[in-house]
């Protein structure tokens, strides 16, 4: 959600990444893809004990 609650756009996401990407100073920074940061983010979930409803309700995943 945004600041006045609406959803986010995967667009607006994607263009902030893009951003921070090319701010870091690893070499593969931009090879780093939104998708594998939310599977990096679900495994992190699991391997700290969340449900999994929760890391459902997180990712926005309808099956994990």
């Amino acid at each position: 959600m945004d600041k006045s609650g609406r959803p986010v756009h995967q667009h607006a996401i994607a263009d902030e990444m893009r951003k921070v990407k090319s701010e870091m100073q690893h070499p593969d920074a931009l090879n780093y893809v939104m998708h594998g940061l939310r599977k990096n983010a679900t495994i992190e979930l699991y391997q700290s004990g969340r449900d999994e409803e929760m890391v459902k309700a997180v990712t926005g995943r309808s099956g994990v």
